[in-house]
């Protein structure tokens, strides 16, 4: 979830001190009708769960949307799902920069859309503590779609993409304070780059808890590719993600949310158990287990095409 960051100014920043935890609540609360097959609880409902289903594995999913934009396809493969399939109202929400704008970037809309200030994270923290939220990752989520485990009461998952530097020196330290977890696509070739975390401080927070998956080798699209380059922007950063962490690595988030059926397709190969959008909802399936929904501020920069 990328938060528009509010004026720092002494003048106004009093009167937006609540800014952050309203627009959380905003988020998590307003999903979009049309994606949903049944009214959208409120926060502080307990997790929906349908009738049982049999144990599904993913495969290779070959839907095509009727427009351009993540939305019609997720909607498509909502119609498309077999009954049977369980269905949970899961919000994952997506976070980038947990740090203040640069002053030199102040007047960039870009920049404030992919930052957080930490002390408004921590008011969004706050908020989830306060309202009996439960952090879950990416493989708890997984195992409650498709082998029927259970979830907490009311369950998110808070997501981190590119692997900056703050994921290390901000969010891992407030998640701890809290209780909660965090889940973090790391793209593999910006590790150790300025401004990124080490492998060292990747180690550490696995073995804090946090959960490590996949961002790709590099921060490129993974629309259109060919398929050699599709195989080592997802396999090889699993094989290195797992083996520099130690754990199995099974997910993935598109970069820049842009993917198409040959990623899809490759993911599935590479042996993952689900990708992630920057959009679509709180509606989660193992039927679109390659096109689990996130929740973004609603901007054109939050929708996920697809080729």
């Amino acid at each position: 979830m990328a938060l528009r960051t509010p004026s720092s100014s002494p003048s106004v920043g009093h009167a937006l001190a609540s800014w952050a935890t309203i627009a959380l609540a905003l988020a998590v609360a307003l999903v979009p009708p049309d994606l949903l097959a049944a009214p959208v609880p409120a926060p502080a409902e307990a997790v929906a769960a349908l009738p049982a289903a049999p144990v599904i594995r993913p495969a290779p999913v070959a839907l095509r949307a009727s427009g351009p934009q993540a939305d019609d396809a997720v909607a498509g493969a909502e119609r498309a799902m077999p009954a049977i399939a369980r269905r949970l109202k899961v919000p994952v929400l997506m976070y980038h920069y947990v740090s203040e704008v640069p002053a030199a970037e102040a007047g960039s809309p870009g920049a404030r859309d992919l930052r957080v200030p930490p002390t408004f994270f921590a008011q969004h923290l706050e908020f989830l503590r306060g309202a009996g939220y439960h952090t879950v990752t990416a493989p708890q989520l997984w195992a409650a779609l498709n082998s029927r485990a259970e979830l907490p009461d009311h369950p998110i998952l808070l997501t981190f993409d590119d692997g900056y530097a703050d994921a290390y020196q901000s969010v891992m330290p407030l998640l701890l304070q809290y209780g909660f977890t965090g889940t973090f696509f790391i793209t593999v070739n910006l590790v150790g780059r300025p401004g990124y975390v080490t492998w060292d401080q990747v180690r550490a927070m696995s073995a804090a808890g946090m959960d490590i998956e996949s961002h790709a080798m590099d921060h490129v699209s993974m629309a259109k590719r060919a398929a050699a380059s599709l195989r080592s922007q997802l396999a090889d950063s699993r094989r290195i993600l797992s083996e520099r962490t130690g754990t199995d690595v099974r997910f993935f988030a598109y970069p820049a949310g842009e993917y198409g059926d040959e990623a899809i397709a490759a993911a599935a190969a590479a042996g993952y158990d689900g990708a992630f959008l920057k959009s679509g909802g709180v509606l989660q399936s193992p039927e679109w287990a390659f096109m689990l929904r996130r929740r973004c501020r609603r901007t054109t920069r939050c929708r996920s095409p697809r080729s």
